[in-house]
This record gives C-alpha cells, sequence and structure tokens, in this order.
C-alpha cells in the first residue's frame, strides 16, 4: 500500500526558496517545462515548449536577465521595471531550471523576495514566466514552440503556464511549498549541485545501477526502483561531509501522481485574471511603495536626459 507521502514530478516547478542565510535569498523553479510533441499539455496562449526548441546564446551561457513581472504594468499603473539579478539556468527531465539570490540588504530586493516568501506562505506561490522578441521567435502551426530565444524570466502571479505554479501533496491535501523549503545548501552551491550531491551519496549508498533519484528535499529524497517500479520516500541526514539514509525497513512506498488535473481551477483564475491583469491589492505593500519610488527615478531620469 502507498505510504504517508504523495509524490507529484511538479512539486518543485513553482518559484519556492532554496535558500535563506543572512542577508541573501536564494529562489528557484522551473521557467520552462518540456513537453512530448506526441502528447503535449499546451499553456494558456495555447503553446508548448519541447527539448527541441531553440533558446538562443542563453542556453549556452546557462543564464538569462530577471524582471518582476516582465516589467509590466499593473492595471492601476504601477510598474516594476527595474533589472533584477541573473538567473542561472540548468536542463533536468522536467525542463529548465532556474535560480537566482536576492541581496535582502538591498530595498528593491527585498520587497521583491518579500512578495515571493508571502505569496508561499499564503499557499498560492508565483510561478516563473520567460519572454522573448518577435525576430526570435518561431511558432508551428498546432503550438509547438521552435524558436524562442530567451531574454528574460520573471516570477509572476499570472504566469501563461499553469505547471509552473505546481504544488505537492501529503496525505492526498495540498500543503505550503515553505513546508519543504529551504533545502540544506551549502555554502556557493546550486540547487543542482545540492541535488547531484545528494543523490550521488545515495547511488553511492544502494550499489545498484537500478535505482533513480526523482527529487531531493532537505531531510528526504524520492527514489524510484527500476526492476519493481515502486517510489519510496527514503530519509537521509547530514553529519559534516558525511550523508547517511534510513535503513532499509524504514524506507516508505509511495504513489506515483503524474496528472495534472489539479492545476485547472488555477488555470482558470489565471485566465480570467489575463484580460485585466493584476491589481495593487495582490502585492506587498512595500513592493508597491518601492515601485512608485523606482517610477518617480526613472521619470525624472528621463526628463533629465
Amino acid at each position: 500500500m502507498p505510504g504517508s507521502f504523495v509524490y507529484t514530478p511538479t512539486a518543485r516547478n513553482a518559484v519556492r526558496v532554496l535558500k535563506a542565510e543572512g542577508d541573501t535569498l536564494t529562489v528557484g523553479g522551473h521557467l520552462v517545462v518540456f513537453d512530448d510533441p506526441a502528447s503535449p499539455q499546451k499553456d494558456l496562449a495555447g503553446d508548448y515548449f519541447t527539448r527541441e526548441t531553440d533558446f538562443g546564446p542563453a542556453r549556452e551561457l546557462k543564464m538569462t536577465g530577471q524582471l518582476f513581472h516582465h516589467g509590466m504594468p499593473l492595471k492601476d499603473g504601477t510598474v516594476f521595471d527595474a533589472p533584477l539579478p541573473l538567473l542561472k539556468m540548468t536542463e533536468d527531465e522536467i525542463g529548465i531550471f532556474v535560480e537566482t539570490t536576492y541581496d535582502m540588504a538591498d530595498d528593491y530586493h527585498r520587497a521583491v523576495g518579500t512578495a515571493i516568501k508571502n505569496s508561499i506562505e499564503k499557499g498560492k506561490p508565483f510561478g516563473w514566466s520567460s519572454s522573448t522578441a518577435l525576430q526570435t521567435y518561431k511558432r508551428a502551426a498546432d503550438g509547438q514552440i521552435l524558436k524562442w530565444w530567451l531574454i528574460e524570466g520573471s516570477p509572476t502571479p499570472t504566469p501563461c503556464e499553469p505547471r509552473t505554479v505546481a504544488g505537492t501533496s501529503v496525505l492526498g491535501k495540498a500543503v505550503p511549498l515553505s513546508s519543504l523549503t529551504p533545502l540544506k545548501m551549502r555554502d556557493g552551491e546550486g540547487h543542482s549541485e545540492f541535488f547531484w550531491r545528494v543523490a550521488d551519496a545515495f547511488y553511492t549508498h544502494v550499489a545498484s545501477y537500478y535505482w533513480w533519484v526523482l527529487e531531493v528535499y532537505d531531510t528526504f529524497l524520492v527514489a524510484e526502483d527500476e526492476d519493481s517500479g515502486t517510489l519510496y520516500r527514503i530519509g537521509y541526514a547530514e553529519d559534516g561531509s558525511a550523508i547517511t539514509f534510513a535503513a532499509r525497513s524504514e524506507w516508505v512506498a509511495v504513489e506515483r501522481i503524474v496528472s495534472y488535473e489539479t492545476l485547472k481551477a488555477r488555470a482558470e483564475t489565471l485566465r480570467s485574471l489575463r484580460p485585466t491583469g493584476i491589481g495593487s491589492n495582490d502585492f506587498d505593500p512595500e513592493l508597491l511603495a518601492l515601485s512608485l519610488k523606482l517610477h518617480n527615478h526613472n521619470l525624472a531620469t528621463n526628463l533629465r536626459a
């Protein structure tokens, strides 16, 4: 029988906190979700990415720019168009994973970081959304995106891809992503390095080629026994440089959920928001105040020029 933890492959798609230490806040999630052209799950615009999509130089550089909500104004006219730290990109079985670190001593960074944390605590985490330019965009008739040179990625409450706002479930009940974060990453370690450090330790521990690590959390990982197809939740602990894993008798069989049906309601919400945009009530007052100050500064700079 399945155990108490229900694994979903979208558990780390949303904007989530990876590490919070001192004046820094590292967040990450999936900027792009890859689809199989044979059975794509299209986004709200009717499009879908594949691993063969041409993402331009950003793919080779493994980084792209970052704005908040694509720098677009809210319906009350406030604008968040200041650049944020670059997004570091890695590719995995889901799509393109990005992460970035905010300097929480900086007013603008702190306001954006606070808005992200608040969205997680409310159980409505922001998603990631990417943008390109008209001359670096090409789309097939069925919605497959053939060319999409990444210019920037944005945390936003209204992403075009609903799967970037997915959560996870315990006992079949939705829980905030904050319950699984921050991850135990070391200084200077990114999400991919953290994942493979723990996964490689597990592979050494089981001494078998027939296991596949799917997710790594702060105190446990989810791995699949490829012989039986069974997924297990496996606890682990770190002591200095050593990683120890729970005894085999303590591993818990878990259920795999591959369906994205639970995102339908969120998708409809996003569709209803798109025509009018989002308003100032959706954001932290500190972020709004900073946006107004930034807008006035940019206006004054433009007038001087």
